[in-house]
């Protein structure tokens, strides 16, 4: 099955874990392409450094900083992401993240929502998709991970937010087979243009979360055919340059 992957990231921010990446890429042909998040500076950096070695179906996705400005190269697409536990983001946060959002007008951004750990005070991100959505409505919000054992309370609370997109990454994996997976099938039926496969590799397994995600569609209806169509159709529509034909390597501005 072809897929577009909206979860990848470095195992290691150098150029080891970078080259492990585009060999990953190289060697999975039914992968065709996906967005790159990075996290940290350091993952930033050694990008930064290697920009040249990025094909141009990978859309990189700093993560956002409005104190320390980030390379144009990599904040060329427009995509940022917000990781409120990895980045010590309370609910005390959101008023001054969302008016520096709405600054610098971002195509589309990523949140964390797969709540982990001990530091509940950490654990916003409904809250923030929720205010980023209705602060930021000509933009994508991508909620990662489906909410995790938290997906039902998305999916009230989030589902019918017509700019907030999911994908289940890692969720698939952990979860598999449990009800935190089933909210997917009613993104399937209900707004399917709003579903997207993510694997959060390398810590996600690919496989495993693309068969769990057809097995899922099955249920309701949806054979490998239509399950891939529907989710190059929406990568797509997110990420046109990831698909342009005329460039297949090499990154121009």
């Amino acid at each position: 099955m072809r897929f577009f992957d909206t979860h990848l990231h470095l195992r290691s921010a150098d150029r080891a874990g970078l080259d492990e990446l585009l060999g990953k890429l190289e060697s999975y042909p039914e992968c065709l392409g996906g967005l790159l998040v990075l996290n940290t500076r350091q993952e930033v950096d050694v990008v930064h450094r290697h920009i040249d070695l990025i094909p141009s179906r990978v859309v990189l996705v700093p993560y956002f900083s409005a104190e320390h400005g980030l390379p144009t190269e990599i904040t060329a697409s427009g995509w940022y992401k917000i990781h409120p536990s990895l980045h010590k983001l309370g609910i005390d946060a959101l008023p001054e993240l969302v008016a520096r959002l709405a600054d610098a007008n971002p195509r589309g951004v990523m949140v964390h929502c797969f709540p982990w750990g001990t530091q509940l005070q950490y654990n916003v991100s409904l809250p923030f998709v929720i205010h980023l959505s209705q602060a930021l409505p000509q933009s994508t919000i991508l909620a990662t991970h489906g909410g995790g054992y938290e997906s039902w309370q998305f999916r009230a609370h989030a589902g019918g937010l017509r700019n907030v997109h999911f994908d289940f990454s890692m969720t698939l994996d952990y979860y598999e087979g449990a009800d935190a997976v089933k909210p997917l099938q009613r993104y399937l039926i209900h707004s399917p243009t709003r579903i997207h496969f993510g694997s959060d590799w390398p810590s996600g397994n690919i496989e495993r979360q693309l068969n769990e995600q057809l097995r899922l569609a099955r249920e309701v209806g949806l054979d490998q055919e239509r399950l891939e169509n529907l989710l190059l159709s929406n990568a797509r529509t997110q990420w046109p340059d990831a698909f342009a034909p005329s460039i297949s390597s090499g990154r121009s501005y």
